[in-house]
């Protein structure tokens, strides 16, 4: 998926309820910061929407030792 470079983006990655389809696909992109209440439409066109969001940090191994990159995870429901 090719982003926009104009306009700023927000990265957060969805993640569904138990009751969800393993087959849905979300965007991991978003043009402004969610917030608890807004909306997310899979790729099949089902809107789900955003119940909690959870800031965590991603690690990797870098050469001089690990780095943290900011991640937001969001916990979405079928609606």
């Amino acid at each position: 998926m090719e982003t926009q470079k104009t306009r700023p983006m927000y990265k957060a990655y969805c993640k569904p309820d138990r009751k969800t389809d393993q087959d849905e696909t979300f965007p991991n992109f978003f043009s402004f910061p969610p917030k608890v209440g807004d909306f997310v439409q899979s790729q099949s066109g089902r809107a789900y929407k955003v119940i909690s969001i959870m800031h965590t940090a991603k690690i990797t191994k870098g050469k001089y030792g690990d780095i943290q990159s900011p991640r937001a995870v969001l916990g979405i429901e079928k609606i």
